[in-house]
């Protein structure tokens, strides 16, 4: 699908807004039905609430009805909320440009931490109305969004990442069915910078924290060199960590201030936690951990107050309601059994499956060993898979840990292990336990008084900070210059892994017929893809390599691209016919400067679905 720049930035933008307003109606309900207040007032609160109001409406809706009339319908819907809403802001900020005169000397007054925390979100923001260039959210966060609205029940059990799609790829879908992809984009993005608001709002309650302190650890975390893949990206990831955050904000007021709060104030305020950590939940698989370290934190402030039943019945009815079409949705394309669509993110469990799940568990971006690589890169070229110095906070907690409930306490670190002993060895998966450690420290910690270890803190973060503006930065002035000299495909030749390549496989073959695909990136060709995952990670009960031959004989797919580099490209081209297409040349796209200049060559052979299955049986049994 072609980028269109009016649909990315006018259209996305409504779209924002849309959901910002449906999040708001979504409180104005909870007021009136149930006679409480909300339970927490902070800003961004309302694009958090119309995001994760979507996700279980979204994947109902896709279930009964044809899914692109869904999906579309939905969109129209949302952005007429956001033209409401675009009309009440502009409202707004005339009225507070009328009120405040003394803007220009609040803005003279500002620190050089807040300078930044607003130059970076600056920067961010206008990184994701650009097309999508994360080569995961160019595999399956993308690619299954697509598949959602061409063929809602199609299945492709042979793409084995995109059998981890869930609800966050139908969230994508959404801004998708409008030609907007930039939505994806911008829905990680505001989720940083809710989580960061959020975080704002819990030190404002600490007094014994001095506000330079508290901008420079918000700078700190906001520069955190993982956000330059995080969000800048489609992959569902910040906006579930955004609701697990504000769960754990909610619970950790509860803890905090468990006399001022009646039990049926609490029981709403449980809710609302389950509510939030379910969405969670159907966004990733991953986030069972997280959600099951709030459930149990939940449980217990129930179990103390004498609510535990009412809190276990919501809770079931809850999980019920936005689980449940997850499982759904994949049982309809997989035809799994009951264990394997709870607890397999494949939802499968065939050797093949098996051995991908193996590889996937064990894969990592960085050398070094737990914790250093949360905080430095074995290399330049994985600078962005690092949390960076913020991290350090946690030791800062272990200062003030008697001030902690022990259960909290008790709840982290059962966290940490669980996360180290099943979670992959990256810092994507410790993201939401920096921020829970910050989140404490703001709860119970007071300012630091060692000068040296302040400086030497402030000297880092800034470093962190102009280390992530040097970076988008640059990626932000190739993409207004992409704008201006209308060039957006360069762009992504450039930023985008396998646009090119799927420029020249459309432009090479341009009747759209189905392809046996050996590259990640599925998003930037309309036909059908059949992915050599089963090759790759050939099983011994061969049920898998098994579901690849009939589904290249179903398709009638009888050409093949792959390339040098793949780790199936010698036992491809042993097994093919004749060559077709190729050798092409093409740069291996990277958004890291450092990981640049890389090339590979592309390859198109006619094949035989039976003689190449047969082949690759043949030479796996040698």
């Amino acid at each position: 699908m072609p980028y269109l720049a009016l649909n990315n930035v006018l259209i996305a933008s409504l779209l924002i807004l849309g959901f910002s307003q449906l999040g708001k109606i979504g409180i104005f309900c909870f007021k009136k039905l149930l006679k409480r207040q909300w339970p927490i007032q902070f800003t961004g609160q309302y694009l958090l609430l119309g995001f994760a109001i979507s996700c279980p409406l979204i994947s109902w809706l896709s279930l009964v009805l044809p899914s692109a009339i869904v999906y579309q319908a939905y969109a129209f819907l949302l952005v007429f909320l956001g033209m409401f809403c675009l009309a009440n802001l502009i409202r707004w900020v005339y009225s507070a440009a009328l009120i405040s005169s003394n803007t220009f000397k609040e803005i003279q007054g500002l620190d050089l931490s807040i300078v930044l925390c607003f130059f970076i979100a600056l920067l961010y923001f206008v990184a994701n109305y650009g097309p999508v260039t994360n080569g995961d959210s160019l595999d399956y966060h993308l690619g299954y969004a697509y598949n959602f609205l061409k063929a809602p029940f199609e299945s492709f059990p042979d793409w084995y990442n995109g059998r981890m799609a869930q609800s966050g790829e139908k969230l994508i879908a959404i801004g998708l069915s409008l030609n907007a992809e930039s939505v994806s984009n911008l829905i990680q993005c505001s989720s940083l910078l809710a989580i960061c608001f959020l975080i704002n709002h819990v030190f404002q309650g600490n007094w014994l924290i001095s506000k330079t302190q508290k901008n420079y650890l918000i700078l700190a975390f906001i520069s955190s060199p993982i956000f330059l893949f995080l969000a800048v990206s489609a992959k569902p990831q910040l906006m579930p960590i955004a609701l697990t955050t504000l769960a754990f904000v909610m619970l950790m007021n509860l803890e905090k201030y468990e006399n001022a709060e009646q039990d049926n104030h609490i029981i709403s305020t449980l809710g609302v936690v389950v509510f939030l950590t379910a969405i969670a939940m159907s966004q990733k698989f991953s986030f069972y951990i997280s959600g099951s370290i709030i459930f149990i934190f939940s449980a217990l402030i129930a179990y103390k107050r004498k609510i535990f039943f009412q809190f276990f019945s919501i809770t079931i009815l809850i999980l019920f309601i936005i689980v449940s079409p997850v499982f759904i949705d994949k049982f309809q394309r997989y035809q799994s059994n009951f264990l394997d669509l709870i607890f397999n993110p494949v939802a499968g469990s065939t050797d093949s499956l098996r051995l991908f799940m193996q590889w996937l568990k064990a894969y990592r971006e960085n050398s070094l060993p737990f914790p250093l690589f949360l905080i430095l890169p074995s290399k330049l070229g994985n600078v962005s898979t690092v949390l960076g110095v913020g991290t350090l906070i946690v030791f800062a907690c272990l200062f003030i840990v008697r001030h902690i409930p022990k259960y909290v306490v008790l709840l982290y670190l059962l966290f940490i292990l669980i996360i180290v002993s099943i979670g992959q060895p990256s810092s994507r998966f410790y993201v939401e336990a920096y921020i829970w450690a910050l989140l404490i420290f703001a709860y119970f910690g007071q300012s630091i008084r060692n000068k040296l270890v302040l400086l030497l803190a402030a000297i880092s973060i800034v470093f962190q900070s102009l280390l992530v503006i040097a970076s988008l930065g640059i990626y932000d002035l190739n993409l207004v210059r992409a704008f201006v000299t209308n060039d957006v495909d360069g762009f992504q030749n450039r930023y985008a892994y396998g646009a090119d390549l799927g420029r020249w496989l459309d432009t090479e073959f341009p009747d759209g017929s189905p392809v046996l695909y050996d590259h990640r990136s599925h998003a930037f060709t309309s036909r059908v893809l059949v992915s050599t995952f089963p090759i790759e990670f050939f099983g011994a009960d061969e049920i898998d390599i098994e579901i690849l031959r009939a589904n290249l004989i179903r398709f009638n797919a009888n050409k093949l691209l792959t390339y040098s580099g793949s780790p199936n490209f010698e036992l491809l081209q042993a097994c093919s016919m004749e060559k077709l297409a190729g050798p092409k040349e093409f740069m291996i796209s990277t958004r890291n400067p450092f990981n640049s200049g890389l090339t590979y060559q592309a390859f198109v052979y006619k094949i035989d679905p039976n003689q190449l299955i047969e082949c690759v049986i043949h030479k796996n049994k040698k």
